[in-house]
């Protein structure tokens, strides 16, 4: 285990984020280890019991690419959550201490190369009252590539492309069915229903309700489809979110079908329709008013 570096408040897990905020103490982590190469991890939210000394395999997992920060003194330690390294976090969420990486979602041109990603950070409840609206936010940034550690933060408006940009593209040319949703969350809880068969593709575009005309024209990726369907989220802010996205698609002579989660909860979404056990063709219409 020497040859391996552990988890912690300064260095958290890149698979699950690493701090459950449960249990019998503040500070305590999910088990896991970072290989020194530094591509693999092994985090014990993926292997049930926790590996022993008498041999049995772990399963590590690549990962993407984390930048190891030095461990604070013992009396820094004590004090709670250590500073991530800048090149992790932007400076704002930083410097107002209480904020965890959660998620980090690629995004990938025509070619299938690498373009930039979309990370997600939440705030811990152990550091208080958030100091924003709300209690997640999402950042785009790019590293030089995906096996660098280092992220430059911020995105180009003219940059922006969907998400799953090449799935997308192979989805259009076959004829087959396009879910827009709000939120790569969204659409990875409906691209990962059929990842071997790849009988329908979801996409959304970076930066969330407020931003689906960002990107320059995003309407013309979706030239020539056949079968596409939006996924509204239930609150307001899904529903100005759906009127863009309606409206940029007229401009190329889209019509979609809007559909929204049958669970009921103020702001539920696809993920949380998918995980109640519904399936998508169970979804429910919607219209605009």
């Amino acid at each position: 285990m020497n040859d391996w570096r552990p988890w912690s408040r300064m260095n958290p897990c890149t698979i699950c984020a690493g701090h459950i905020g449960t249990g019998a103490s503040a500070d305590q982590c999910t088990g896991g280890y970072f290989a020194r190469d530094p591509l693999r991890v092994w985090c014990s939210t993926r292997e049930s019991p926790w590996p022993s000394a008498s041999g049995r395999s772990w399963r590590w997992e690549l990962t993407k690419p984390y930048d190891w920060q030095p461990e604070p003194d013992a009396t820094t330690r004590r004090s709670g959550w250590g500073r991530p390294s800048p090149g992790l976090m932007p400076a704002d969420l930083a410097a107002e201490g209480g904020w965890r990486l959660s998620a980090a979602y690629s995004y990938y041109d025509d070619d299938g190369e690498y373009a930039f990603e979309v990370r997600r950070f939440d705030w811990d409840a152990a550091h208080g009252v958030c100091p924003r609206p709300y209690l997640k936010t999402y950042r785009p940034g790019r590293r030089a590539s995906e096996r660098a550690a280092r992220i430059s933060w911020g995105l180009p408006a003219s940059e922006r492309i969907p998400y799953m940009l090449p799935r997308l593209r192979r989805a259009v040319a076959a004829g087959l069915p396009i879910f827009i949703v709000e939120g790569e969350k969204c659409a990875d809880a409906v691209n990962n229903l059929d990842a071997r068969l790849k009988r329908d593709a979801a996409t959304t575009m970076p930066g969330g309700s407020a931003q689906w005309n960002a990107a320059p024209a995003p309407h013309l990726h979706f030239v020539g489809a056949k079968d596409i369907t939006v996924v509204v989220d239930r609150d307001t802010a899904g529903e100005g979110w759906a009127r863009d996205v309606v409206a940029s698609l007229a401009r190329v002579g889209i019509t979609p079908r809007l559909v929204r989660s049958r669970t009921t909860t103020d702001r539920d979404d696809v993920a949380d329709h998918l995980a109640a056990g519904y399936r998508l063709d169970e979804l429910e219409p919607f219209a605009l008013t």
